[in-house]
């Protein structure tokens, strides 16, 4: 079906083509059209979304993803010089549950790894591109590398990183800088059953049904719950739902993560949190300030850190030109190391 763009923005015409060269059978993905943003409006579609209750590796979707983002990063990177082919090497960051085992992440790589054409028809681009390695890495391991990086200090011996998204949260101790494969795990809950439990005690606070999950995003980070014309404070709520989800994370991570490997709490020398949920509103509110009363609790002397920036894309960055530094020429070294690539 065509679909005709609102306007030449490439936000307006994100509609591709992935073939998948490779011939294996196997693989995640062998011909896909992916259309996105206002073009997926327009035709009625409704979004495909990663599961939080499957491992990333074993769903289509983020593969779909993967390729389809180096195509359009190619469109803008190069604009009117737009090359035929490209061999690349893929950085990766994966939740803790996936990179359990050493199977999960050949298996990974294995789907990955070939040839594929991406192909935009609104552009007359067909670029061949051809991963020739994955470098893998966890996602609270990116984060902890990355951070340490920009705040030039040396990675204490025992790290506790958590990281919260969305659909899932993980959490992993790295020691020494390695992650710790016993004390790693990823939860399937996230921002979305934040904002759920917000309207919930919101539902039980004014009665009727809880409002959208689209008006409780706008409402976290303003504190205003839209209203008809006007708007409701709903910092009592946020607050509530705060206190509830921080005491959720802090037993989850004490339970499944640290008892699980044996660690005591006061063996950590940080506890680093970021993503999303841990963004403080303009209403001041933040899950951080309540998991740091936890920790503080039980392991005064820890250091307890909360970064809002999403770090994790530079970790990456990090960990693909260590693996591959003698492939990267001094110019993009330089960009690298003062955090231009992404």
């Amino acid at each position: 079906r065509e679909i005709k763009p609102k306007s030449d923005l490439l936000y307006d015409r994100l509609d591709s083509r992935i073939i998948n060269q490779s011939k294996k059978t196997q693989s995640k993905i062998q011909r896909e059209r992916i259309v996105r943003a206002t073009k997926m409006i327009d035709a009625g579609l409704s979004p495909t979304s990663i599961s939080s209750t499957m491992q990333k590796i074993d769903e289509k979707i983020f593969y779909v993803n993967i390729i389809d983002s180096i195509g359009y990063a190619l469109m803008q990177k190069y604009e009117t010089h737009i090359p035929k082919k490209v061999r690349c090497a893929v950085g990766v960051a994966l939740p803790p549950d996936d990179m359990e085992s050493t199977r999960n992440v050949d298996k990974f790589r294995d789907n990955l790894l070939g040839n594929y054409k991406f192909m935009h028809p609104d552009s007359n681009v067909e670029i061949t591109i051809e991963i020739l390695d994955v470098s893998v890495e966890t996602e609270p391991g990116s984060f902890v590398s990355a951070y340490y990086a920009t705040t030039e200090e040396e990675i204490p011996e025992k790290v506790l990183c958590i990281n919260t998204g969305g659909r899932s949260i993980g959490a992993a101790v790295l020691q020494n800088g390695k992650l710790n494969d016993t004390a790693s795990q990823t939860f399937s809950y996230g921002g979305n059953q934040y904002l759920a439990e917000i309207g919930k005690t919101f539902s039980n606070n004014y009665g009727g049904r809880a409002p959208s999950l689209e008006f409780l995003s706008a409402a976290v980070q303003t504190g205003n719950l839209k209203n008809g014309n006007s708007s409701i404070d709903i910092s009592k709520e946020i607050e509530a739902s705060a206190k509830i989800f921080a005491d959720r994370i802090f037993s989850d991570v004490v339970k499944n993560v640290c008892d699980r490997a044996g660690i005591n709490l006061q063996d950590l020398n940080v506890v680093i949190v970021s993503g999303g949920m841990m963004r403080r509103g303009e209403h001041g509110i933040s899950i951080a300030d309540f998991l740091a009363q936890r920790f503080e609790e039980v392991t005064p002397y820890t250091e307890f850190t909360c970064v809002e920036e999403n770090l994790i894309p530079l970790g990456v960055a990090f960990k693909v030109y260590t693996d591959h530094s003698e492939l990267v020429d001094y110019e993009e070294e330089e960009a690298i190391l003062e955090n231009e690539i992404l």
